[in-house]
């Protein structure tokens, strides 16, 4: 079982790295595992994505990079809610 720090530090890194695989990967692990996905997005991807505009701020990356990374953080916010509609949706259709 993957910690709740340690998946949203892979996902924070994900996105500072512009890895979108592993982002994905992270995503997935968290859904396996029944983590809270908009929490994830939010606390994990989100942090990441804070970090990004600070290293860009301070002049560490470029904004090929800055914008490179943005979407990653792009894409796996759309999958994340696609993902969390797709559960609403299944929720919907049991309701009587």
């Amino acid at each position: 079982m993957i910690s709740k720090e340690e998946l949203y530090e892979r996902a924070a890194r994900s996105v500072l790295e512009a890895n979108e695989s592993l982002a994905l990967q992270v995503l997935e692990d968290a859904r396996a595992e029944g983590f809270d996905l908009l929490n994830l997005l939010i606390e994990g991807f989100g942090a990441g994505n804070d970090q990004l505009g600070d290293h860009f701020d301070k002049g560490i990356i470029s904004l090929p990079e800055l914008i490179y990374a943005a979407s990653v953080m792009k894409n796996i916010t759309n999958r994340t809610l696609e993902i969390l509609n797709e559960e609403d949706d299944d929720k919907e259709e049991i309701k009587p």
